[in-house]
Formats: structure tokens, C-alpha cells, sequence
């Protein structure tokens, strides 16, 4: 058979594809998972093909290629939105909402494992958004600010698996600096009106522009809340479906003393909830909800964390006020006290609850006390105040909140 100039050629092309294919799985493999990823699959035996060793492997042999990479010898830990977290859940849903984030971006992140990375990603770029908008006047456009977040999501992982979030978080604001002098620029702004990198030298922000900022820190309160409200109402069904089956050839019973308790405390609860969101909706303070009754609930983390972002919004009379009524300082603080029954038998793992490293994840239901499934049950929050009651209706100890802010 005679060889022709186009035939050897077209066998180059195929040899070449599939190296580049090779390389590609290769890289893809890294970039994913770093070298402890290759070692899985390729053991300790060097990567190399057309002259090229990946960091991390030595170059021991120099015919060595590649052996098939088969899917079921990467053994991948699958993570889905059922892994998600109810606190993790809120910052999702405020990605989402914002900036329209991908369903594809939103599985690498779960996918992740990293439970803080939905909070730091958001916090990272609402904090950039804001000093911009709040130093300028000049907001950066959420499709900006979401395809920033998009791009952040493809960041090589660490050797670990995991990505860098402190690389994602620096990304993310070393994006958002230079698209912000584009806009600037684009727009003229005349010398000596930005002043970069200080906070401490800003202005007063004034009552309205601060009340833009409390409720912008107050939004991931009003979503917990809204949450919780609808777990009550399911453990409320729960409690009706006992005495009342659905299902007509189901026995019913009536419920116990501990039972009746519970939906007392859930029942009284769930009011305290529907008034601090109704307040929140119908009260207005420059426009916005008044955040009161849910400050008396959940305490002021949020407005914190905005507060040390932004010192100057401690100029402000009525943040000054929340802060001082909310934040935790013992003898001060004017949080509601909320009383959760302890019942015979529960001792142990409340106890338990109240030392650090508790594993809730690994308390199996018959062990789970009913202060265990308000806490990680998403009805009462880490910042919440609690007052625990033992099964002769005697205070147990002092009032705590399990974030340890009181």
C-alpha cells in the first residue's frame, strides 16, 4: 500500500488529538484536585507526555505514558443541594436572587465541600459593590458583579481538592477593582473626588443611606425567619397528624405531656416570629423595614460585621442604639430570652450541645434532645438567647446563645 503525503498527515492529526485529549483529562484532573488527585489515579509514577512534568512528580522513566483513566477508580465524593446546610441555604438563595448566579457554578460550589464558601463569596462581593457605590455613587452592574463571580468559581483548586477561598475572595476584589477604574475612567470622574482604600476618612453616611445598610444586613435574618416559620408549621402538622391521621386506617392517639410541650413552646414561638416579621414589613424607617422586633429575636451579628466593614456607620444615632441594646454585652443586652424545655432524659445531650465540638450530625434521632432540633432543625438560631427549663419547671444554669454572643 503506497503512503501519501495526506494520508501520513491525517495520522498525525489523530495521534496529536488524542495526546491533546490525554493532556487535557490531565489538566482537568489538577486543576480539580490538585496533585494528590493524580496520585489517586496515576499513582506515583510521573506525568509526562511531550516533554512536560506536572509540579509535584518526578521524572523517573522517560517512555512512560499514559495508562486508560477508568471513572470508577476516581471514587468521587458527590456533593448535592440536599448537603447544604440551612445557613449555607440563605446565602445560596441571596447569590441567586442577586446576581443570577448558574446552575453549573452553583455544583462546583457545592460540590466543594468548603460550608462557608456561599457566605464568603457573597460577603466578598457585596462588600466591594458597596465601598464602591457608597464612596462613588457609582454601582457596579450586578451582571458585572455576577459574571466576577462566575469567572471565580473555575480558580484552580488547592492540593487538597478544595478551592482557595482566600484566592477566590482576593479575585473577586482584584476584579472588581480594576472593572470599577474602567467605569471611572469611562466616566470622568474629576481628580481628588476618590479617595481608595480608607474607610476611616469617609463622611458621615447620613439616616437614610444607613438605613439602606441595616437592611441590607438584616435581609439574611428576615429569610431565616421566614424559614423557620414554615418548619414550626410542619412540626405543628406533625403533632395534628397524631391525633388526627390523614389516612383513616391509621390509629390515632393523643399526645404526650412531653409532646403537648413541645407544641406549646413551638406554638407561642411561631407568634413571636409572624409580629417580628409583620413589624418588619409595616413599620418604616426611611423607607425601610424596621428591623426592631427581629434585633429583639436574633441579636445584631449582621449589622456588626456591616459595621466593621463600614466604622462610620457607628456615627449614626440609631445603629449606635442597636448595637448597644443587641450586641451581646452581658447586663445590656435586650434580646428576648427565649425558655426551651428540657425533658427527662434529654440531660446528656444537652450537655453535650452546650460543650465545644458537638457533632450534631452524628446524634441519631432517638438520642436528639428537643433543644437539638430547634437548633439544627433551622426553627432557633446560634445567635438566639435561651434560658433552659428543666422537667420541674426550674431555671438550668444561666442564658446562653450556642454562637456564644451573650
Amino acid at each position: 500500500m503506497r503512503l501519501t503525503w495526506r494520508g501520513v498527515k491525517d495520522y498525525q492529526d489523530k495521534v496529536e488529538a488524542r495526546q491533546d485529549k490525554r493532556e487535557q483529562i490531565i489538566m482537568d484532573l489538577y486543576g480539580k484536585g490538585g496533585s494528590a488527585a493524580l496520585r489517586k489515579v496515576l499513582g506515583q509514577s510521573n506525568v509526562d507526555n511531550r516533554g512536560f512534568t506536572l509540579p509535584g512528580f518526578r521524572k523517573d522513566k522517560k517512555d512512560m505514558d499514559f495508562s486508560k483513566i477508568e471513572r470508577d477508580s476516581l471514587n468521587p465524593v458527590i456533593f448535592t443541594e440536599k448537603d447544604v446546610g440551612m445557613s449555607e441555604q440563605g446565602f445560596l438563595q441571596l447569590l441567586r436572587k442577586t446576581y443570577n448566579i448558574s446552575e453549573g457554578v452553583v455544583a462546583r460550589l457545592i460540590a466543594n465541600g468548603d460550608p462557608t464558601i456561599f457566605q464568603r463569596i457573597y460577603e466578598a462581593a457585596k462588600e466591594s459593590a458597596e465601598y464602591y457605590a457608597e464612596e462613588l455613587d457609582v454601582e457596579p452592574p450586578d451582571s458585572i458583579v455576577a459574571n466576577i463571580i462566575e469567572n471565580s468559581a473555575v480558580i484552580p483548586a488547592s492540593p487538597s481538592g478544595r478551592l482557595d477561598i482566600d484566592k477566590v475572595e482576593a479575585y473577586i476584589g482584584r476584579e472588581m477593582d480594576s472593572v470599577m477604574k474602567g467605569i471611572i475612567q469611562s466616566e470622568s470622574v474629576s481628580r481628588g473626588q476618590v479617595v481608595l482604600g480608607d474607610n476611616f476618612l469617609r463622611k458621615d453616611i447620613g439616616p437614610k443611606k444607613a438605613a439602606e445598610y441595616v437592611d441590607a444586613a438584616v435581609q439574611y435574618t428576615v429569610m431565616f425567619a421566614n424559614n423557620a416559620d414554615r418548619r414550626i408549621s410542619d412540626e405543628l402538622q406533625r403533632f395534628t397528624l397524631i391525633e388526627q391521621p390523614a389516612n383513616q386506617n391509621q390509629s390515632s392517639r393523643p399526645l404526650t405531656d412531653n409532646e403537648k410541650a413541645q407544641q406549646r413552646f413551638l406554638i407561642n414561638y411561631q407568634q413571636q416570629l409572624k409580629d417580628a416579621l409583620e413589624y418588619y414589613q409595616n413599620t418604616k424607617i426611611n423607607n425601610k423595614g424596621d428591623p426592631l422586633r427581629l434585633f429583639q429575636l436574633y441579636g445584631v451579628s449582621g449589622l456588626i460585621a456591616e459595621a466593621e466593614r463600614l466604622p462610620n456607620l457607628l456615627n449614626e444615632p440609631l445603629v449606635k442604639r442597636y448595637i448597644h441594646n443587641y450586641a451581646g454585652e452581658i447586663g445590656k443586652d435586650a434580646r428576648m430570652i427565649l425558655e426551651v424545655p428540657v425533658f427527662e432524659g434529654e440531660e446528656n445531650n444537652v450537655q453535650a450541645i452546650l460543650m465545644e465540638g458537638y457533632k450534631p450530625s452524628l446524634v441519631l434521632p432517638p438520642q436528639q434532645s428537643f433543644l437539638h432540633r430547634l437548633l439544627y432543625g433551622g426553627i432557633l438560631n446560634k445567635d438566639q438567647v435561651i434560658q433552659l427549663i428543666g422537667p420541674d419547671g426550674t431555671k438550668l444554669g444561666y442564658p446562653f446563645s450556642k454562637s456564644k454572643r451573650f
